[in-house]
């Protein structure tokens, strides 16, 4: 059974952690945790959050000790992650999952955090949110799109939400028509497939695949494309949802286009598939949650959340 969090209030307190790489730039975080202040909600930084440790914040038992602490702690109500990089793998084996069951809460990030929505999913059932951090979102280019729909998915609780595209949103693109009913899994597209033979493994079946990805050449979304498919990940899923691919474009002209990769790879399923909906690493971005029921109705680019997502 999915388990929801307890829905953001203003008030409540905001656990900030970095479970992957390290934020160098303390100055322009603090921005991001005053922003968040200013809203109305009390900000609680864990103790190993701006540790530096080569290419990760602090030691995975750092890393792993500020995610424990944040779930267990009664004061804190939800968990944004400051920033995604490399490094949240190396903690899945380690996580109590049991601790994280029985206090159940909003965890928000994207990118690298990927490996810890589908683990929690997988393990725990917990509802947890692909949505902006707190280093990049919430310091000096949030948008006010990106900003309405974070907080109206985590604080106000109803059925029948569709998701707003931004004004003058041109990338949108319908590539196989048709309707799609399933929960929402996926993420950063070269995490979800790291996940394979591991007991966090992404589960596809009769789901709504959402997938983006940055700086990786077309050549190597191929790839990954091309090992869930062999991986059998992508045959049962009910539908796809593909975002924007930043800086994933080829050097050589003469090479395909990120887009060009998707629709290859992807549209002889013959499911449900839309491209260029606005999440991934980009400003204005919508707030995703795993594990929830949703609709895509891709004849007409919607996407429509059939359950509440907190309680």
């Amino acid at each position: 059974m999915i388990i929801k969090p307890k829905r953001l209030e203003k008030g409540d307190c905001i656990g900030v952690i970095s479970p992957a790489s390290g934020f160098k730039d303390k100055k322009k975080a603090m921005k991001g945790i005053e922003y968040l202040e200013s809203l109305g909600y009390k900000v609680k930084v864990g103790k190993n959050t701006f540790k530096i440790r080569g290419f990760l914040a602090g030691t995975d038992k750092e890393r792993l000790a500020d995610l424990h602490q944040m779930f267990a702690d009664k004061k804190v109500d939800a968990i944004i992650c400051l920033r995604g990089g490399y490094g949240t793998a190396r903690l899945l084996d380690f996580i109590d999952y049991k601790l994280i069951k029985n206090n159940p809460k909003i965890l928000c990030g994207y990118s690298d955090i990927t490996a810890l929505h589908l683990a929690f999913l997988k393990m725990t059932n917990l509802v947890t949110f692909h949505s902006p951090m707190v280093g990049s979102a919430f310091v000096n280019t949030i948008k006010k799109f990106t900003l309405n729909n974070f907080f109206d998915i985590l604080s106000n609780p109803e059925t029948q939400k569709e998701y707003p595209i931004p004004k003058g949103w041109k990338k949108l693109e319908v590539i196989n028509k048709g309707k799609a009913k399933g929960r929402l899994v996926g993420g950063n597209l070269s995490i979800v497939v790291s996940t394979l033979g591991t007991p966090y493994e992404i589960d596809t079946k009769n789901k709504i695949v959402f997938l983006e990805d940055v700086g990786e050449e077309s050549y190597r979304l191929d790839r990954y494309l091309t090992h869930l498919l062999n991986a059998r990940k992508l045959y049962d899923a009910s539908g796809f949802i593909i975002g924007l691919n930043v800086d994933c474009e080829p050097e050589e002209k003469a090479r395909p286009s990120s887009r060009e990769v998707f629709i290859e790879r992807l549209k002889a399923l013959e499911k449900p598939l839309i491209l260029g909906f606005p999440f991934g690493h980009i400003n204005e971005q919508i707030t995703i949650p795993y594990g929830i029921m949703a609709l895509l109705d891709a004849t007409n680019g919607k996407l429509t959340l059939q359950e509440k997502c907190v309680i």
